[in-house]
Protein backbone atom coordinates (compact mmCIF):
# COMPACT_ATOMS: atom_id res chain seq x y z
CA UNK A 1 0.00 0.00 0.00
CA UNK A 2 2.94 2.44 0.38
CA UNK A 3 4.61 1.51 -2.33
CA UNK A 4 1.02 2.47 -3.95
CA UNK A 5 0.89 5.75 -2.74
CA UNK A 6 4.93 6.95 -3.29
CA UNK A 7 4.06 5.56 -6.76
CA UNK A 8 0.57 7.55 -7.33
CA UNK A 9 3.05 10.74 -5.70
CA UNK A 10 5.88 10.39 -7.80
CA UNK A 11 3.27 10.01 -10.93
CA UNK A 12 1.70 12.92 -10.31
CA UNK A 13 4.84 15.43 -9.12
CA UNK A 14 6.77 14.65 -11.96
CA UNK A 15 3.60 14.37 -14.91
CA UNK A 16 2.57 18.06 -13.43
CA UNK A 17 6.04 18.95 -13.59
CA UNK A 18 6.36 18.22 -16.92
CA UNK A 19 2.88 19.23 -18.17
CA UNK A 20 4.04 22.92 -16.32
CA UNK A 21 7.12 22.91 -18.54
CA UNK A 22 5.06 22.15 -21.61
CA UNK A 23 2.30 25.01 -20.49
CA UNK A 24 4.87 27.87 -19.79
CA UNK A 25 6.40 26.87 -23.42
CA UNK A 26 3.12 26.88 -25.52
CA UNK A 27 2.70 30.31 -23.68
CA UNK A 28 6.19 31.30 -24.82
CA UNK A 29 5.98 30.40 -28.29
CA UNK A 30 2.91 31.93 -28.47
CA UNK A 31 4.14 35.39 -26.81
CA UNK A 32 7.43 35.08 -29.44
CA UNK A 33 4.97 34.52 -32.44
CA UNK A 34 2.92 37.48 -31.46
CA UNK A 35 -0.54 35.63 -30.89
CA UNK A 36 -0.36 35.61 -27.09
CA UNK A 37 -3.16 38.51 -27.53
CA UNK A 38 -5.50 36.31 -29.04
CA UNK A 39 -6.41 34.97 -25.33
CA UNK A 40 -8.87 32.18 -27.27
CA UNK A 41 -5.76 30.14 -27.94
CA UNK A 42 -5.70 29.23 -24.21
CA UNK A 43 -8.00 26.87 -25.15
CA UNK A 44 -5.25 24.73 -26.18
CA UNK A 45 -4.08 24.38 -22.84
CA UNK A 46 -6.84 21.87 -22.24
CA UNK A 47 -5.52 19.17 -24.25
CA UNK A 48 -1.70 19.83 -23.55
CA UNK A 49 -3.63 19.05 -19.51
CA UNK A 50 -5.91 16.03 -21.37
CA UNK A 51 -2.65 14.32 -22.38
CA UNK A 52 -0.50 14.81 -19.46
CA UNK A 53 -3.93 13.30 -17.08
CA UNK A 54 -4.50 10.73 -19.65
CA UNK A 55 -1.20 9.66 -19.60
CA UNK A 56 -0.60 9.81 -15.53
CA UNK A 57 -3.65 8.25 -15.21
CA UNK A 58 -2.49 5.28 -17.81
CA UNK A 59 0.69 5.14 -16.24
CA UNK A 60 -0.77 4.15 -13.12
CA UNK A 61 -2.95 1.41 -14.44
CA UNK A 62 -0.44 -0.14 -16.11
CA UNK A 63 2.09 0.18 -13.02
CA UNK A 64 -0.29 -1.09 -10.31
CA UNK A 65 -3.62 -2.71 -12.03
CA UNK A 66 -6.36 -3.85 -9.83
CA UNK A 67 -5.24 -2.03 -6.60
CA UNK A 68 -8.04 0.20 -5.93
CA UNK A 69 -7.20 1.98 -9.22
CA UNK A 70 -10.47 4.21 -9.25
CA UNK A 71 -9.60 6.47 -6.08
CA UNK A 72 -5.82 6.17 -7.10
CA UNK A 73 -6.75 7.08 -10.84
CA UNK A 74 -8.88 10.27 -9.56
CA UNK A 75 -6.11 11.07 -7.31
CA UNK A 76 -3.42 10.70 -9.13
CA UNK A 77 -5.38 13.11 -11.87
CA UNK A 78 -6.72 16.06 -10.02
CA UNK A 79 -2.98 16.08 -8.53
CA UNK A 80 -1.40 16.10 -11.60
CA UNK A 81 -3.69 18.97 -12.65
CA UNK A 82 -3.20 21.13 -9.74
CA UNK A 83 0.54 20.94 -10.03
CA UNK A 84 0.79 21.48 -13.12
CA UNK A 85 -1.48 24.46 -13.50
CA UNK A 86 -0.10 26.29 -9.85
CA UNK A 87 3.26 26.18 -11.69
CA UNK A 88 2.11 27.05 -14.94
CA UNK A 89 -0.51 30.19 -13.24
CA UNK A 90 2.37 31.57 -10.69
CA UNK A 91 4.70 32.01 -13.93
CA UNK A 92 1.96 33.58 -16.24
CA UNK A 93 1.29 36.15 -13.11
CA UNK A 94 4.99 36.71 -12.36
CA UNK A 95 5.42 37.60 -16.03
CA UNK A 96 2.67 39.77 -16.61
CA UNK A 97 3.86 41.93 -13.15
CA UNK A 98 8.03 41.77 -14.37
CA UNK A 99 8.31 40.55 -17.87
CA UNK A 100 5.53 42.36 -19.71
CA UNK A 101 3.46 44.61 -18.17
CA UNK A 102 1.83 46.44 -21.31
CA UNK A 103 0.26 42.62 -21.74
CA UNK A 104 -1.42 43.27 -18.13
CA UNK A 105 -2.50 46.64 -19.19
CA UNK A 106 -3.76 44.50 -22.61
CA UNK A 107 -5.78 42.04 -20.77
CA UNK A 108 -7.04 44.65 -18.07
CA UNK A 109 -8.69 46.77 -21.19
CA UNK A 110 -10.20 43.70 -22.70
CA UNK A 111 -12.01 42.26 -19.87
CA UNK A 112 -14.85 42.67 -17.65
CA UNK A 113 -12.80 43.42 -14.39
CA UNK A 114 -10.71 46.11 -16.22
CA UNK A 115 -7.95 47.82 -13.64
CA UNK A 116 -8.85 46.10 -10.85
CA UNK A 117 -7.25 42.99 -12.34
CA UNK A 118 -4.15 42.34 -10.80
CA UNK A 119 -1.95 39.36 -11.02
CA UNK A 120 -2.14 37.69 -8.26
CA UNK A 121 -5.81 37.68 -9.00
CA UNK A 122 -5.03 36.27 -12.70
CA UNK A 123 -3.17 33.77 -10.71
CA UNK A 124 -5.98 32.70 -8.77
CA UNK A 125 -8.39 32.84 -12.07
CA UNK A 126 -6.08 30.58 -14.04
CA UNK A 127 -5.68 27.96 -10.98
CA UNK A 128 -9.33 27.88 -10.14
CA UNK A 129 -9.83 27.42 -14.15
CA UNK A 130 -7.25 25.16 -14.45
CA UNK A 131 -8.33 23.00 -11.70
CA UNK A 132 -11.89 22.67 -13.09
CA UNK A 133 -10.84 21.99 -16.64
CA UNK A 134 -8.67 19.09 -14.82
CA UNK A 135 -11.35 17.91 -12.68
CA UNK A 136 -13.70 17.32 -15.41
CA UNK A 137 -10.51 15.56 -17.68
CA UNK A 138 -10.24 13.15 -14.59
CA UNK A 139 -13.32 12.10 -13.96
CA UNK A 140 -14.19 11.76 -18.13
CA UNK A 141 -10.47 9.97 -18.45
CA UNK A 142 -11.61 7.50 -15.75
CA UNK A 143 -14.51 6.60 -17.20
CA UNK A 144 -13.03 5.26 -19.69
CA UNK A 145 -10.10 3.83 -18.15
CA UNK A 146 -11.49 2.10 -15.04
CA UNK A 147 -13.20 -0.54 -17.38
CA UNK A 148 -10.79 -0.95 -20.51
CA UNK A 149 -8.06 -3.41 -20.78
CA UNK A 150 -4.29 -3.15 -20.84
CA UNK A 151 -4.51 -4.74 -24.39
CA UNK A 152 -6.91 -1.48 -26.10
CA UNK A 153 -4.62 1.16 -24.31
CA UNK A 154 -3.04 3.01 -26.66
CA UNK A 155 0.50 3.63 -25.92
Amino acid sequence: MKALTHSVQKISITTGLVTSVALITYFLIMTFLGLARILEFRFFNFFILLAAVWYAINKLKREHEGEDFYLRGMWVGIYTSAIAVFVFAVFVSLYLSFLDPEFMKYIQSIVSHGPVLTSPAICLILTSEGLASGAIITFSAMQFLKSTSHSHLPE
